[in-house]
């Protein structure tokens, strides 16, 4: 007979260290949070940016559709689900009881992922950012936009998102 002859010991011994090693997820997921009418709205960019993860394989997509409207009392507004989105992400364990995943951006449904998300991160490690924001112009000032935000899984953004919450609604 030829071939390779291993012991019922050392079978034992390799299934359990396979066993013992994390999944093949990506350290990254992409999260958008949406609600019926964002989802028939943007569904084509929804379908996009999963199927960047899919190709590229350098993230998770989770669509989130929790309705989260119970949450939302006025004077917050539908985007707010975003933030509780984001908490329950950033909250969610994986193997060996870690965090999922280390990192997580929200896309808003109505953008769309063009270029690949492992630079950005890279950049964001290198620079030893825990939060990367996008901005837009308001003339006199700038204002951070939530519609893009890159996140790091620790446990200072744990508590900003936490504080993003009790914050509230800011009148521009």
């Amino acid at each position: 007979m030829n071939g390779l002859a291993v012991d019922l010991t050392t079978l034992v011994s390799i299934i359990v260290v396979a066993l013992a090693l994390p999944p093949s997820e990506p350290e990254l997921a992409l999260l958008t949070w949406a609600t019926p009418v964002y989802r028939e709205r943007f569904g084509a960019l929804i379908a996009h940016n999963r199927a960047h993860c899919e190709r590229t394989r350098e993230c998770a997509y989770v669509l989130d559709t929790a309705d989260r409207a119970a949450s939302l009392a006025p004077p917050r507004a539908a985007p707010w689900g975003k933030v509780l989105a984001l908490h329950a992400l950033l909250a969610e364990r994986g193997h060996a009881d870690r965090a999922r995943f280390e990192w997580v951006a929200v896309v808003d449904a109505d953008c769309a992922v063009a270029r690949p998300l492992a630079a950005l991160v890279a950049a964001a490690r290198g620079a030893g950012a825990e939060l990367v924001a996008t901005r837009f112009d308001g003339g006199e000032h700038f204002y951070v936009s939530s519609a893009c935000v890159l996140v790091r899984n620790t446990t200072w953004a744990r508590a900003l998102v936490l504080e993003w919450w009790a914050a509230g609604a800011v009148a521009h």
